[in-house]
């Protein structure tokens, strides 16, 4: 009987050490819970900011003005018509090539991106109000140009039920063949932890 009761209290003991290790410190829940998440990224798609459109548009309707206000102008009586200038040639380059650097010439241009997404939380017990997520833009090679981390609010989720949710990222310098990934990192280092908004809610 006493070996019983003994065995009895050991496995007490066992329970409220394991019980004190899930609870851990409050950044140790919210690791966990963090590992609940599975992010998908369903889409993207770029879309050329305004100052960049205005700037464009401004330049070749400037031109346009110009050119206009050349073949409008009057000859004086007495004085020979001038050939115009043809276009590309002389005196005329200057101005047509300013237009052609705006339209062809390759290379970033500041965009703003917008990324559609899958969120599941599968964990028990209340969701976080939000998630930290890290997004990579790489060119056509495959090498990095940019990273950055993104705050996704997502109040009240329910275990096993999916949401979609969208952000959009302003001043994204992108070019032809650029692409994106969107990845949650469920095993963040503790020194990293206080770039994360849901650590710094945890009091990290």
């Amino acid at each position: 009987m006493r070996r019983f009761f003994s065995l009895l209290t050991a496995f007490a003991l066992l329970s409220l050490l394991l019980a004190g290790c899930q609870a851990g410190s409050p950044e140790e829940q919210v690791a966990a819970k963090r590992a609940q998440y599975t992010v998908s990224l369903n889409s993207w798609y770029p879309e050329l900011e305004n100052e960049a459109v205005d700037e464009a548009a401004d330049s070749e309707a400037g031109d346009e003005v110009a050119e206009g206000e050349a073949a409008e102008t009057p000859t004086p009586e007495g004085e020979a018509a001038e050939t115009p200038t043809p276009v590309g040639d002389g005196a005329g380059d200057e101005a047509s090539t300013d237009v052609a650097i705006v339209d062809l010439v390759p290379g970033p241009q500041p965009h703003t991106i917008v990324f559609d997404l899958l969120v599941l939380y599968d964990g028990r017990g209340e969701a976080l109000q939000g998630i930290t997520v890290e997004v990579t833009q790489a060119g056509a090679s495959g090498a990095e140009k940019a990273s950055w981390l993104e705050y996704l609010e997502l109040p009240a989720m329910s275990k096993g039920v999916s949401e979609q949710v969208g952000f959009q990222k302003t001043g994204v310098l992108f070019e032809e063949g650029d692409v994106f990934a969107v990845n949650l990192n469920k095993s963040v280092p503790p020194a990293e932890r206080s770039q994360y908004r849901e650590f710094q809610s945890a009091g990290s």
